[in-house]
């Protein structure tokens, strides 16, 4: 320790200071980069799981209502209301088509995808269906077998059925993948919690530490100075003062040495000269 007796105490000081600066930056770091990854994974969980669920909900809810529009059609027999039907049937498929080209920009594990992929067939052979039926009805036929292709057990209901069905499947999967991202965002968080605070406890463990060294390399001198001069006030001449070092108080305690043997000398000239005067004086 001998190279830092040798330091100012304005070094010193600086010294503590700029350790604890290192340090909250450090711990300042690693909350920062727990934030960032934490923040990551959130978005990701949002962009490639919450959103894609919310997503297929509204496909499904879509091909629902086009199914309650095909059996309206079928009760119908304004052709103004005909071409309303399809009309929103059509407005449907585009909506449906949007919701997928939304889909296809996000991250896809290939379950994902062969899931998609099957649900698109399904909905195109749903939609060839549907197609025949409005195709049906702007012919004006209308027959019980129609009626039967939609109810439970037709191949338009099973076939409608069947994209339903691929649609959970798929949304379950998301929930699913959604909730092991959640449980990584928890662990990250955990993690970043007990880094932090291990650090923090470490900061202020070495802060503490450096900063007891270094009050008493300062108040350690000061206070042998101080009782030094107490010993010189009181006349004990052969009193030193600590000078190991070289920072202020060491030069300190030097020149109070060097004061205190030139005081010394003086008096013992003194006494000298008056030992002299009085064995001159008996003479």
């Amino acid at each position: 320790m001998q190279w830092f007796r040798n330091f100012s105490t304005t070094c010193k000081i600086l010294l503590l200071v700029t350790v604890m600066i290192v340090l909250l930056i450090i711990v300042s770091a690693v909350g920062y980069n727990t934030s960032h990854t934490i923040t990551g994974e959130m978005n990701a969980l949002y962009r490639d799981y919450a959103m894609p669920s919310i997503w297929m909900e509204e496909m499904k809810s879509i091909s629902i209502q086009n199914r309650r529009i095909i059996l309206s059609m079928l009760a119908t027999s304004h052709e103004g209301d005909i071409e309303s039907y399809a009309s929103r049937i059509i407005d449907g498929r585009r909506r449906i088509d949007e919701l997928f080209s939304l889909y296809d920009n996000t991250n896809q594990i290939d379950e994902e995808k062969a899931l998609e992929a099957k649900i698109k067939a399904s909905m195109i052979k749903v939609d060839k269906l549907q197609d025949e039926m409005i195709d049906a009805r702007k012919k004006h036929i209308v027959d019980e077998n129609l009626l039967e292709r939609l109810r439970t057990g037709g191949d338009i209901a099973l076939a409608e059925d069947e994209n339903t069905a691929l649609i959970d499947e798929l949304v379950a999967l998301l929930v699913k993948m959604a909730d092991e991202v959640s449980k990584e965002a928890d662990e990250t968080a955990r993690a970043g919690i007990v880094e932090i605070s291990a650090l923090s406890v470490g900061a202020i463990v070495i802060g503490m530490a450096l900063g007891i060294i270094i009050s008493r390399m300062i108040t350690g001198p000061i206070l042998s100075i101080e009782k030094s001069i107490k010993m010189f006030a009181e006349g004990d001449l052969t009193s030193t003062f600590p000078s190991i070092g070289k920072d202020e108080l060491a030069r300190m305690g030097r020149d109070l040495t060097d004061m205190t043997k030139t005081l010394e000398k003086a008096i013992r000239s003194v006494k000298d000269a008056s030992e002299h005067i009085a064995e001159t004086a008996e003479e």
